[in-house]
């Protein structure tokens, strides 16, 4: 089978969520023999040196990029509130890669586009154009809920007004495509049921993001009693609103009844206002090269979402690692975790200061939690298990 994988970014490096459940489809349909050439957007928010690139991974993949600026211009995004569309799709529209993808396509014989993320969707009329590919959505997350939650928590009228505003935009386009499409694959079974609520009647699955768990493996122990961790891209607005509430509701009383507990706050992108909590016992390193090395140090990873949509990876990776989850209803959706056994889930201040605090005081529960979340990834998560319930679903839909 011969797939063209269309990424709104270089999944290489994988080092964060999205790039991760890009790395990971290529890899699990690479290992079963499948041919898959990439074809990613090379933004400035997100730019790598092609050069950079491994040269096992040129070898099988063939990654090939446009470059796009696809920051907010203001003056743009005003014309749009009195035009038609959504601004954020249209950020991600560029003639540059309605050719390449042409381009591609003529050059070689393809089976299966797979199109990474809400935004790679307008190129569905060029694929069509050139192709009898079949066209396979996945569906990173419900990209429109993401706007909704935010714009739910939002303090500020009028952000709350645009916010909402850009949800409907989004949401709109969501529904306009989903007759277009041959298949869709969401990562959780709750986008799944979006999708077929809103009318979809086409082949769709949900299928887990996979990682390569021997990569976790480590024999550091990690520090259950006075050490935990948020890691994540702080330039996403969920993750950034999520630490901000932690810092305010729940660390404040956990920085008296934990006299030793201390915070590491990780992740590109951090906004320079939370480099003011940095004292004795709270660490804001921001960026960190080795995620993985990271993690295995230190034994309590916080989730504290109250927005967004779709599977946090970093969730997976965590119990991948063996660490203790602790993480609201919403950041743990689609993770398949039984909670008080294998992950910890607390939707509120007071919940997440008595489950910390429960860890701190009892390591050998702490450290089980982590155990348990490991057994849970090697059953769930594996490239190799993932990686089946791929191919069976883009060979149904071939044939």
């Amino acid at each position: 089978m011969n797939v063209l994988q269309l990424c709104l970014r270089s999944p290489f490096p994988a080092r964060d969520g999205g790039a991760i459940a890009m790395d990971s489809m290529a890899r699990s349909l690479h290992i079963l023999g499948h041919k898959v050439q990439i074809l990613a957007f090379n933004t400035v928010k997100h730019y790598i040196n092609p050069s950079s690139i491994a040269e096992e991974i040129r070898l099988d993949f063939n990654p090939k990029f446009v470059e796009l600026d696809a920051s907010i211009k203001p003056w743009q995004a005003l014309l749009n509130l009195f035009g038609k569309g959504s601004y954020n799709i249209k950020r991600f529209d560029a003639q540059e890669m309605h050719v390449e993808v042409s381009r591609t396509l003529k050059d070689s014989s393809i089976d299966v586009v797979v199109l990474e993320s809400l935004f790679m969707l307008p190129y569905i009329s060029t694929i069509r154009k050139n192709s009898k590919a079949r066209i396979i959505y996945r569906a990173h997350n419900i990209e429109h809920v993401i706007w909704e939650r935010l714009a739910a928590e939002c303090k500020n009228p009028l952000k709350a007004w645009y916010l909402s505003f850009l949800a409907t935009r989004l949401k709109t386009f969501e529904q306009f495509v989903l007759g277009q499409l041959d298949g869709i694959m969401a990562i959780t079974e709750q986008d799944k049921a979006w999708f077929k609520k809103s009318g979809y009647n086409g082949s769709l699955i949900s299928i887990p993001v996979g990682i390569d768990v021997a990569k976790y493996e480590s024999t550091e122990s990690g520090i259950a009693k006075n050490c935990l961790f948020h890691l994540g891209s702080m330039d996403w607005m969920p993750n950034a609103e999520g630490v901000q509430w932690f810092m305010d509701e729940v660390w404040p009383s956990l920085e008296s009844s934990c006299p030793d507990l201390e915070l590491y706050l990780a992740g590109k992108g951090m906004p320079n206002h939370f480099y003011r909590y940095a004292s004795k016992r709270v660490h804001v390193t921001g960026f960190v090269d080795d995620s993985v090395d990271f993690m295995t140090s230190k034994q309590i990873m916080i989730v504290p979402l109250l927005s967004g949509s779709g599977m946090r990876i970093k969730i997976i990776e965590g119990m991948a690692a063996g660490r203790t989850i602790v993480s609201t209803s919403i950041g743990a959706e689609g993770v398949k975790a039984v909670d008080g056994s294998e992950i910890l889930i607390a939707d509120n201040a007071k919940a997440f200061v008595e489950v910390i605090t429960k860890c701190y005081n009892d390591i050998r529960f702490c450290k089980q939690i982590g155990i348990n979340s490991r057994m849970r990834a090697k059953e769930s998560y594996g490239l190799d298990v993932v990686g089946v319930e791929i191919d069976h679903f883009l060979k149904s839909v071939i044939v």
